[in-house]
């Protein structure tokens, strides 16, 4: 309960999480396809979408680092002492699809062979990470831009292994544009730390590997700052992550993000998260 306390603060990667409304909720992902989409158009070819083969398992490596600093403030007033956060993963994250409606894939996240640790003030949140996640997965509903319109909704509650799936999903998710042939465009996107206006970029030739560059440019809510009115944020030039799709599939996510905040002139939060996606 006390860990959970200190993940609702935002004061790890995993702590923003807790806002479990950020997507919408289904009884069981798997039997429930939505009902307000439309199918969509042909795609024109230079449109980038995402196609995933219905009963495939797709195999990636991950790390995922993070560090995360906070010191918890009401108005002006600090109260209680800062908080240190810090996780690290590896493993063998697996996409299965389940099955694709013409809109959206249903789609499970498992990770497996992982190592690593999770503390928030030197407080070990497992023993074994092979508790947390073995046997374990998260389905999710996805549309073919890459947007997460449904999370299964878990028995019993959340748990630590869905914190962190959602954490890795939010990280490693990629948003294409609707717009065929465009080079550029901005989404706004929900990752652990609030919601981010992300902007990528085509660094591909017409006809070569598709490759993309997203930087984050700026926080539009920082979860850490839910208690606080006009908090000015600071972000390093280092937020970018390089990107790769292998014809219709997700092939790489990789990059680094180091963010400060403040308030009034005092430090509010700082962390570094390092991602690593790659398929195998």
């Amino acid at each position: 309960m006390k860990t959970s306390i200190l993940w609702a603060s935002g004061l790890s990667a995993m702590a923003a999480l807790m806002g479990l409304a950020c997507y919408s909720l289904t009884p069981d992902a798997r039997l429930v396809s939505t009902t307000s989409a439309t199918t969509p158009k042909a795609a024109a070819p230079s449109d980038l979408r995402f196609q995933w083969s219905p009963n495939t398992t797709y195999d990636y490596r991950l790390a995922y680092r993070s560090e995360t600093k906070a010191v918890p403030l009401v108005g002006d007033n600090q109260i209680g002492q800062s908080i240190d956060g810090g996780l690290d993963l590896e493993g063998t994250l697996s996409i299965h699809a389940y099955s694709d409606d013409g809109t959206t894939a249903t789609l499970s996240y498992a990770l497996s062979d992982c190592k690593g640790h999770f503390s928030v003030s030197g407080m070990p949140a497992w023993s074994d990470c092979h508790q947390v996640f073995d046997g374990q997965e998260l389905v999710v509903r996805v549309d073919h831009f890459g947007k997460v319109v449904a999370v299964h909704a878990p028995a019993g509650g959340a748990t630590l292994f869905e914190y962190a799936m959602r954490a890795i999903i939010q990280e490693t998710q990629v948003h294409l544009s609707e717009v065929p042939g465009i080079r550029s465009w901005v989404e706004e996107e929900l990752v652990p730390q609030g919601k981010v206006a992300s902007i990528y970029k085509r660094e591909d030739e017409e006809g070569s590997t598709n490759s993309l560059v997203r930087t984050r440019a700026h926080y539009n809510t920082l979860r850490a700052a839910s208690m606080l009115n006009g908090a000015s944020l600071e972000q390093a030039e280092s937020a970018k992550h390089e990107i790769r799709l292998d014809g219709s599939v997700l092939a790489k996510v990789e990059g680094k993000e180091t963010l400060k905040a403040t308030s009034g002139g005092r430090s509010l939060l700082a962390s570094t998260t390092e991602i690593s996606l790659q398929k195998t």
